[in-house]
């Protein structure tokens, strides 16, 4: 569990890294400092972000797999394991190419055009959803999925099982010990 905290929080701070770099590049004046930002929000992507997105989603399935909260018992669980999927594979689509086109025009001397809102916008919306997993994580809403009342709905049978007075065996009571 420890794991699986530490790598969803390590990727929220790089996903506010990615947006700090892009709008330090998007707002600088200095040609230098813009291509280092985009630089290093590549880097960043490649060596950071991605890997702690994979292991966030490792350590979260062995997680649910293996404690109470199971994948599919409740809604919370599985909702955060959907968004986080989801923005595991949308993220990098969408900032992986941006930032690459984005350093080869600035090596270039070519206008970015809307290049940098894209990367700031793609930047906002991956630190929000992550905000909010995380705020799913603390939070816990929205109660049981259908199969984790179902599941709760065989434990209690089997508990009540456990818990009635044993049936008398058809051939009558056994003997007590004292006769």
């Amino acid at each position: 569990m420890t794991a699986h905290v530490v790598t969803s929080v390590g990727w929220l701070g790089g996903a506010y890294t990615m947006l700090v770099l892009g709008i330090g590049g998007a707002l600088s004046t200095d040609a230098a400092f813009r291509l280092a930002c985009y630089e290093v929000m590549h880097l960043f992507d490649e060596a950071v972000n991605i890997p702690l997105a994979l292991a966030m989603l490792v350590t979260g399935l062995v997680s649910s797999l293996g404690t109470r909260w199971g994948l599919v018992r409740h809604r919370w669980v599985l909702t955060k394991f959907l968004i986080s999927s989801t923005v595991l594979v949308v993220t990098p689509l969408l900032s992986v190419p941006r930032v690459h086109t984005m350093i080869v025009r600035l090596h270039a001397n070519v206008d970015p055009g809307a290049l940098p809102t894209e990367i700031i916008t793609v930047s906002i919306a991956a630190v929000l959803t992550l905000t909010t997993v995380t705020a799913i994580s603390i939070h816990k809403p929205w109660g049981r999925t259908r199969w984790g009342r179902t599941a709760d709905r065989g434990h209690r049978r089997a508990g009540q099982r456990r818990n009635a007075a044993p049936s008398e065996h058809p051939s009558g009571p056994s003997p007590s010990p004292a006769s």
